[in-house]
């Protein structure tokens, strides 16, 4: 499962990472081997490996954070259909508006996506369906 978002995002990135990992609670162990979650920072600049480690251990699963170079992260995110634009504040702080579905892959190859808007037990039937 991969989610594009950014640590500063103040709601849809939390609470999609929260419903996660409620998911990823829910799976017997030989689900959860099955499995892997990363979090890709639509926000490089300011997501920093440290600050991406810092911000995904508050999570009780194993989530992987991506960062990296912020062309790099751009050309990865649009070869998914990940939409993202910087929206700044008039004190020069921005927020980021940005698609916000879950996208399932199998062996790298695209297989699903999940609405954020979708309730925790439709997420766990739709991973389920894959395992």
């Amino acid at each position: 499962a991969i989610f594009f978002g950014f640590t500063n995002c103040p709601d849809v990135c939390p609470l999609t990472l929260v419903n996660i990992d409620q998911v990823l609670e829910k799976l017997n162990d030989n689900e959860k081997k099955k499995i892997k979650v990363f979090f890709v920072s639509i926000d490089p600049e300011r997501d920093s490996p440290e600050i991406m480690k810092d911000y995904l251990e508050g999570f009780e699963n194993k989530i992987f954070g991506i960062t990296g170079n912020p062309e790099n992260i751009f050309v990865l995110s649009k070869s998914w259909g990940v939409l993202s634009e910087k929206i700044f504040n008039e004190d020069g702080t921005y927020l980021i508006n940005h698609s916000s579905s879950i996208l399932l892959l199998r062996k790298g190859k695209y297989i699903d996506r999940i609405s954020h808007h979708e309730t925790e037990d439709n997420i766990l039937k739709i991973i389920k369906k894959y395992l």
